[in-house]
């Protein structure tokens, strides 16, 4: 997958690039998950590095793992995470289903490191992680549904390889839908990065490259000599 290359104002980039030179934690606010996420639908926003968070397939109810995923962006470079989405089994108003009970998700993004791989996440950069609040509902028709959610704070970082893991863990009992092989992401073990059996966690995850100090500053002046030149 190529670079996403950001739509923010030259201004607003300015404001953020100082932020950038060492790895971030995010911030602690939670966001709501809100229902009737659709693959492009542009309620993460239109710069996604993947979106693949669908209903189907099998359930997965463990928190023991990650899902890796590799050739989002080039080392070196400056990221900015801002949303996900996540496929779940949602309250049933009679709860007469084994359902996920209202929680919170937090989100924790791991860096693969300089091998390109997640050795478990005693070994890897915990590059920052972002709270979202479920709330299910007692709405039949959301009995089985992807959520989404813009972070409040974004997770800032200057990537050490191309890719992440993300871990969710959560408050209560989860359960989420689980399809077959994404053939973006792999399913490894928390603890210590061995594959995992079972199939892969449908995520989507919206956020963007944003230019180095250099790259900035290059396209700030040619920004200056085209008003110049238009005078």
């Amino acid at each position: 997958m190529k670079k996403l290359i950001p739509t923010k104002s030259i201004a607003s980039a300015v404001s953020i690039t100082g932020f950038l030179v060492t790895t971030l934690m995010a911030g602690s606010a939670s966001a709501a998950l809100l229902a009737n996420y659709d693959i492009g639908d542009g309620s993460l926003g239109t710069e996604l590095f993947f979106d693949l968070a669908t209903t189907g397939g099998n359930d997965e109810a463990g928190q023991n793992y990650v899902m890796q995923y590799k050739g989002l962006w080039t080392a070196n470079d400056q990221i900015s995470l801002t949303g996900i989405a996540i496929p779940i089994w949602s309250n049933f108003n009679d709860n007469s289903l084994s359902t996920v009970p209202d929680g919170t998700f937090t989100v924790s993004f791991y860096d693969l490191g300089i091998d390109g791989f997640f050795n478990g996440s005693g070994s890897e950069t915990l590059l920052g992680t972002n709270t979202v609040n479920f709330n299910g509902g007692t709405d039949e028709d959301n009995d089985i549904d992807a959520f989404a959610a813009l972070f409040d704070t974004p997770t800032l970082f200057t990537a050490e390889s191309t890719g992440l893991a993300i871990h969710l863990a959560y408050s209560n009992s989860s359960r989420l839908k689980s399809a077959g092989d994404s053939n973006t992401g792999n399913r490894l073990n928390l603890s210590d990065g061995a594959a995992q059996e079972g199939r892969d966690v449908m995520l989507s995850l919206s956020g963007s490259v944003v230019p180095e100090p250099s790259s900035l500053a290059l396209l700030c002046l040619g920004g200056l000599l085209l008003a110049r030149r238009r005078r």
